[in-house]
């Protein structure tokens, strides 16, 4: 859903009015489409860059660009990327509402600190990044991605072979009855109990004996599997915040297979610096204004 409500192509947000037209915002319409029924999304626009852009992701598996479509409120629907806006940076560190806590909206949010302004550039740039996976009545769930609880799913005793060296992420600061199972990110849209988020074929799953059988008996590779405990949570009170208006978040949508990699070694990236590689545009000027993102 487009925002703003203006006649005419106006702006979507996180792409600037310069880069729409009709024609291209079809084709991207039309290309998600053809995604979520299991087909290339072929045909560039020629002159278009949203259309170019959207046909130089089909290249590689790693992509990321600026969400573009919103529900009525002008709040991210379930599959998108929200990642911390790195204005974050300047603003003075508040009382949270978590004990402990100091930082700012975001951070406190997820229970991510931030590094200290002297710290070095990766650092710095180890930002909050959260998946969203459920928009309901009650508010919006999400879960933060690229923190690694120190643990494998070996150490916690499950006598089971198929994931015992999968690592577990803490999916948030937030463990209450809606989070007491494991949150299980996969690419198995066949595998049973599992939701769609994202239209290349993220999954969503809570029923850890159907993951086991479907890597033990079935199909699955354990290395498509990631693994979640906690989550993330804002209140319909508070689903303001994540509104590109507000400054808070940057919405993305980021494909599948970057979601689900799992990083080759500890001097990679981090998560927020990948995915604002990729999108470029404004999230790659906001990162800049920090020097939060890597010069090769």
């Amino acid at each position: 859903r487009r925002v703003g409500g203006a006649e005419g192509p106006g702006e979507l947000r996180g792409i600037p009015e310069s880069e729409l037209d009709e024609e291209s915002i079809e084709f991207a319409r039309e290309c998600l489409i053809r995604q979520w029924e299991g087909n290339e999304c072929v045909g560039a626009l020629p002159g278009h860059s949203l259309g170019g852009r959207l046909r130089e992701k089909e290249a590689s598996p790693y992509w990321a660009m600026p969400e573009w479509e919103f529900d009525k409120s002008g709040i991210p629907r379930a599959g998108s990327v929200v990642l911390a806006h790195p204005d974050l940076l300047r603003r003075p560190r508040i009382a949270s509402a978590l004990p402990g806590l100091t930082d700012p909206v975001a951070s406190n949010r997820t229970g991510l600190p931030l590094a200290s302004p002297a710290a070095d550039r990766k650092e710095r740039a180890r930002l909050p990044v959260v998946l969203l996976t459920k928009r309901s009545s009650e508010g919006t769930e999400g879960l933060l991605l690229g923190a690694w609880s120190g643990s494998l799913l070996g150490d916690l005793d499950l006598a089971i072979q198929a994931f015992v060296t999968r690592p577990l992420y803490i999916g948030g600061p937030r463990l209450d009855s809606m989070s007491a199972s494991l949150a299980i990110l996969h690419s198995y849209p066949e595998m049973p109990g599992s939701e769609p988020l994202t239209p290349d074929g993220l999954m969503l799953s809570h029923d850890w004996d159907k993951a086991v059988s479907w890597v033990e008996d079935g199909p699955g590779s354990s290395l498509r599997f990631k693994f979640f405990s906690r989550r993330v949570f804002w209140s319909t009170e508070e689903e303001a915040e994540l509104s590109p208006d507000a400054g808070i978040w940057m919405p993305a949508r980021v494909s599948r297979d970057l979601l689900l990699r799992e990083p080759d070694s500890a001097f990679e990236e981090p998560i927020w610096a990948q995915i604002v590689e990729h999108a470029g545009g404004r999230m790659r000027e906001a990162a800049s204004k920090y020097d939060l993102l890597s010069e090769d």
